[in-house]
């Protein structure tokens, strides 16, 4: 397996995933008060969004159900960007959909923290 010559552009859904990610630890943060209590819910929410996504197992391995819902979760849209840019698998209209849906979700979780952390 070789890299393609857009693995740079690799670097987009990385970070777009990291920020939304980041603007979900800041929401979390504001509704819970204790290390440890962030800690928890962080793992709850982003353990079964690996899984769903198909971060942890390809989803052909997965029931039927996490394949319907695969596709309405962050990291399902980041490994098919990633995964595009990286080693040419998939379409290049599911990249930028990936690249589209990581970006409306950075801006509207950023949006919230960032109110958030004004209101209080």
């Amino acid at each position: 397996m070789r890299l393609k010559p857009t693995f740079l552009s690799g670097l987009l859904p990385l970070v777009l995933g990291y920020l939304l990610f980041f603007f979900l630890g800041v929401i979390i943060a504001m509704i819970i008060y204790s290390i440890a209590g962030v800690s928890i819910l962080a793992n709850i929410i982003i353990l079964p969004l690996g899984f769903i996504g198909g971060a942890m197992m390809p989803l052909n391995m997965l029931p039927s159900w996490v394949q319907t819902i695969a596709p309405y979760t962050p990291l399902y849209h980041m490994r098919e960007a990633l995964s595009m840019m990286l080693i040419g698998s998939g379409t290049w209209p599911h990249a930028w959909l990936g690249i589209l849906y990581l970006a409306v979700g950075c801006i509207t979780l950023g949006l919230v923290s960032i109110y958030g952390f004004r209101w209080k």
